[in-house]
């Protein structure tokens, strides 16, 4: 999708360069072909992405991680600070 993407885009440029009063014939032809590549590299981001793989010795991320209890093996510190956390009222 990429290299269709960049044609339509040199195609467009073309028209609008080479045919007088030809803007509006290419400025279609560059559109898409900005559309077509933006497309092809979110595509491409999602792939990527896709591919990451979570370290077999940790849990996946859970969306409500921040809600679960904290683990009992923390220090003091931390627990007075998740408690003082938990107390602050949310606006």
């Amino acid at each position: 999708m990429n290299a269709v993407g960049a044609v339509v885009l040199l195609i467009g440029a073309v028209l609008c360069v080479a045919i007088e009063d030809g803007e509006l014939l290419g400025i279609v032809p560059m559109a898409s072909g900005v559309m077509m590549l933006a497309v092809a590299k979110r595509r491409a981001k999602a792939l990527e992405l896709a591919k990451v793989k979570f370290d077999k010795g940790l849990p996946p991320p859970s969306r409500n991680a921040l809600l679960e209890s904290p683990p009992e093996n923390l220090s003091p510190e931390v627990k007075e600070m998740l408690e003082k956390l938990a107390r602050k009222p949310r606006h």
